[in-house]
């Protein structure tokens, strides 16, 4: 498998990018954390609005402290 390109690589094992496997893992994390299967407090991360249902669900998440812009817009 070495002449392969790491694209083809993954195919040919069936598996995901490392970008797309953490992205899963990101988004699985905050998801215990926000409905308590962590013992971990979410406000200290972001903050929960709930909103009206006009498209897509009704749960926004804020960051609540952010050093650069980057930070700041990682929920939306």
């Amino acid at each position: 498998m070495a002449h392969l390109s790491y694209a083809n690589r993954l195919h040919a094992l069936g598996l995901d990018t490392l970008e797309h496997r953490r992205l899963q893992q990101d988004l699985l994390y905050t998801y215990k954390v926000l409905f308590g299967k962590l013992s971990i407090d979410h406000s200290n991360m972001f903050d929960v609005r709930l909103h009206s249902i006009t498209r897509g669900h009704r749960w926004k998440l804020y960051s609540n402290f952010s050093r650069t812009n980057l930070r700041k817009t990682f929920f939306l």
